[in-house]
């Protein structure tokens, strides 16, 4: 962790950490929708195409809240892209 921590606080002591977004291809649109709610689960629509995950009871804690809940949500669309 100290290595990390080391890093980051020479990659945030520069004046500029920009990185410029290069796409890979052209670009698609897949029509690709997702979402987390809390009181409910995660939904991905794309194409058509839909999957849902529901929450079990007693799901959030505290590292796990709605904001870990979209990123949950972004790595399954990953993962469904296969990207």
């Amino acid at each position: 962790m100290k290595t990390d921590l080391k890093w980051w606080s020479s990659r945030l002591a520069k004046p500029s950490i920009a990185q410029l977004l290069v796409p890979r291809g052209d670009i698609v649109d897949l029509n690709f929708w997702m979402d987390a709610l809390s009181s409910w689960g995660i939904g991905l629509l794309c194409e058509g195409q839909w999957a849902a995950w529901k929450w079990l009871d007693g799901w959030e804690s505290n590292f796990q809240e709605i904001g870990w809940a979209e990123g949950v949500a972004v790595e399954l669309a990953m993962h469904l892209l296969d990207v």
